[in-house]
């Protein structure tokens, strides 16, 4: 890769330094300097990839007119938040000025060069066939880039996108096909496919290299040849915080050596790890201890399970506690922080699902009213608020505290169910309880970076759950697993966790700086 390269002319050169720009560790990858059919980037999280490939896509259309490019994701809809805000900003930081030398449009998603009429294309591959009817009004689409390839579950998929790129092209011009992706787990149809055999996981060069490639200019492959592969490490990033990255991933490497191969060092993983590999018995304590704690923050957070309360449970995985997991249920939890955002302690809480099992509801009647239908539900969930006030604060002879449960209490909501919100604002009302407010769920933060932030509080020590009220939020810390494809957590059993993290959404920010902790995308 060049070390300048001058992007546009305009009352004289414009002259980038790319390695001030992008850094080391991807020469080998630019494209200027690789025309293999297939190239993937492997890695870490946090290891340059989307920015890379971002300054690549603007470069490679802005010099040869007659290149088009497509840029895919399984699902569109995640296209627009992700990789085309970061070709946008590549294009600013390039000197390319939006309305004179490109223009974009949100519907449909796509870039166009206004002096050569070239597009950056975005699509889904949810629907793969659409891609194949793709055909430019000016020069040749040549260039394709999936983002998260890792969603790509299905090698049919890939093989109709690849056909899509075929055909004679003029001198100087080749297809391209380039991936990215964090490779949650081994069983990936890619492991198979392009890297077994070829670029093996070396837990030791890793460790101490910044990156690891492979490339093979005359592998035959679908419709050309050409393989380069390459995984980076969190070291490849120079940009990145190096006094606190560099020393949570010495934590991870230390306490979880599993997934710090897997986030550190790019290295194929198991889909279905452990969310929370931190968390253990340590972390739950007796109510009394957690009272003497002092608190300068506490809210209430609500998960609704009501569209598909069927309560159906789901088999446990191997090594998982003995509990079957639930697919839907209502969930209530009382969640407090420290004074100086120190400490996360859960309280409290309350569980509903409409089968019968196992489960404590923790009410200070102990009792469990059975299957319930919406206002029922909101009127027990308002007789639970009310239980909590009296045995954090008003009974002589109870656990009592001076800072929980008094004054207004805030109340969070999942967002999606207004409906289930204005009936428990009601109930409450009819009940007389005109201090407590209730709020729809509004996260801005990802589930990657709520766990991420989770994990770390839980390495050292700072996020406490009561042993003896929250039995519920011990077993799904335990037994949250990553998602089939990749997903930072999966979507079933997590409900006690989600409503955490609706009643800690208001100050996440604010922990995040107390802890000096790095969100990475």
């Amino acid at each position: 890769m060049r070390q300048d390269i001058v992007v546009k002319e305009t009352n004289g050169s414009v002259t980038l330094s790319l390695k001030k720009a992008i850094g080391k560790g991807y020469g080998r990858f630019w494209f200027t300097h690789n025309k293999c059919r297939y190239r993937f980037l492997k890695g870490s999280r946090n290891s340059k990839k989307s920015v890379t490939v971002s300054y690549e896509i603007v470069i490679k259309i802005m010099s040869d007119s007659r290149r088009n490019i497509l840029i895919c994701r399984q699902n569109y809809v995640d296209i627009r938040d992700s990789i085309f805000k970061s070709i946008l900003r590549a294009f600013n930081d390039l000197g390319f000025k939006e309305n004179e030398d490109y223009s974009y449009t949100m519907q449909p998603l796509e870039i166009t060069i206004l002096a050569t009429g070239q597009k950056i294309l975005f699509r889904g591959l949810n629907n793969p066939t659409s891609i194949t009817s793709i055909v430019p009004q000016f020069g040749y689409l040549t260039d394709c880039y999936i983002e998260e390839f890792y969603e790509v579950q299905n090698k049919a998929d890939f093989e109709v996108l690849d056909g899509s790129f075929r055909g004679k092209l003029p001198e100087g011009l080749n297809f391209q096909i380039t991936c990215m992706f964090n490779a949650w787990s081994k069983e990936h149809w890619s492991y198979n496919e392009f890297f077994k055999g070829n670029m093996e996981d070396d837990y030791e060069y890793l460790d101490t290299h910044d990156y690891m490639d492979f490339k093979n200019e005359n592998y035959i492959y679908g419709f050309g040849k050409g393989l380069y592969l390459h995984n980076s490490t969190f070291k490849i990033n120079e940009f990145r915080d190096q006094e606190t990255y560099d020393l949570a991933m010495s934590e991870m490497k230390e306490k979880d050596p599993e997934r710090y191969k897997v986030e550190g060092l790019g290295m194929w993983g198991v889909a279905t790890a452990a969310c929370y590999p931190a968390f253990n018995d340590s972390l739950c304590k007796p109510i009394q201890e957690l009272l003497q704690e002092q608190y300068m923050y506490y809210a209430i957070g609500i998960d609704t399970g009501l569209t598909q309360s069927d309560g159906h449970k789901h088999a446990v995985l191997k090594n998982q506690d003995p509990l079957q997991r639930v697919r839907s249920a209502t969930t209530m939890t009382l969640g407090a922080v420290t004074t100086g955002y120190q400490k996360i302690v859960i309280l409290d809480e309350y569980y509903h699902t409409n089968i019968q099992q196992n489960f404590s509801y923790n009410t200070d009647k102990d009792i469990h009213p059975g299957a319930m239908t919406q206002p029922e539900l909101a009127s027990y969930l308002i007789i639970v608020i009310k239980q909590w006030i009296d045995k954090y604060a008003n009974y002589i002879g109870k656990p009592r505290h001076s800072s929980l449960m008094n004054g207004m209490i805030d109340v969070y909501v999942d967002g999606a169910d207004i409906g289930f919100r204005q009936t428990l604002e009601f109930e409450a009302r009819k009940a007389g309880m005109y201090n407590v407010r209730f709020y729809g769920s509004g996260q801005k933060m990802s589930i990657q970076a709520r766990v991420d932030l989770e994990n770390h509080m839980q390495h050292y020590g700072n996020f406490l759950v009561c042993k003896e009220n929250c039995p519920n939020t011990m077993r799904e810390f335990k037994n949250a697993r990553r998602g089939e494809k990749g997903e930072a957590r999966a979507d079933t059993d997590d409900h006690i966790l989600t409503s955490i993290e609706y009643e800690l959404q208001p100050i996440w920010n604010e922990i995040i700086q107390r802890h000096n902790f790095k969100l990475q995308g």
